[in-house]
């Protein structure tokens, strides 16, 4: 990461997390499923393309979180470079403030709730390469308990209050059917007395 200053800031994605990982990835670092690809093989002198499909294929990525120092700078560029393994493709990179969201927010909503705690299930176990994103909210790069005491202990509830529905009083709704009962008998009280004298 290149800033105004002139001073640069390298991060490295360590190999098999993030976009360091092989797009046939089931794993935490998956941001999307593709689903299928097109591709061709050399033993048939990439002349012909083949058509796979599987859900197996997704883009990956890493998440990073600068230093306070960063943060207060401008950035004015970044460089990638691949020092090892095969090809690899930026789709896309962008950047948040994390200075007003809790530590254990991990999808950005502003509220620490149950789609965080599903985040951090689901990055649980990550002992190198994680993010925020995957469940880190110590900042230490895993996923383990300490995140989840994090989670525990900002846990703000769902985004909104469910809906409040009016609903009687027992006691009124009873002490309504009471005279109606009442008026019932006494109906057919008069009624009986009519048919019984005439």
């Amino acid at each position: 990461m290149n800033f105004s200053d002139s001073t640069t800031t390298p991060l490295t994605v360590e190999n098999g997390t993030g976009i360091g990982t092989d797009w046939f990835n089931t794993g935490a670092d998956r941001a999307m499923v593709v689903g299928a690809r097109a591709s061709n093989k050399n033993e048939e002198g990439y002349t012909r393309l083949f058509y796979q499909e599987t859900p197996d294929i997704a883009i990956n990525e890493s998440y990073f979180t600068l230093s306070a120092a960063d943060q207060a700078k401008t950035l004015t560029s970044v460089t990638f470079e691949t020092f090892a393994g095969d090809r690899t493709s930026i789709f896309a990179f962008s950047g948040e403030s994390t200075s007003a969201l809790a530590s254990a927010d991990f999808n950005s909503s502003g509220q620490v709730n149950a789609d965080d705690l599903s985040l951090w299930k689901t990055g649980y176990g990550m002992s190198t390469g994680a993010g925020r994103i995957n469940g880190d909210a110590d900042a230490d790069a895993d996923v383990d308990g300490a995140d989840f005491l994090l989670w525990q202990r900002q846990y703000t509830g769902a985004a909104s209050a469910p809906a409040v529905t009016a609903v009687p009083e027992p006691c009124v709704f009873a002490m309504a059917i009471f005279p109606l009962a009442i008026l019932a008998c006494t109906r057919r009280l008069e009624t009986g007395t009519r048919l019984g004298g005439g």
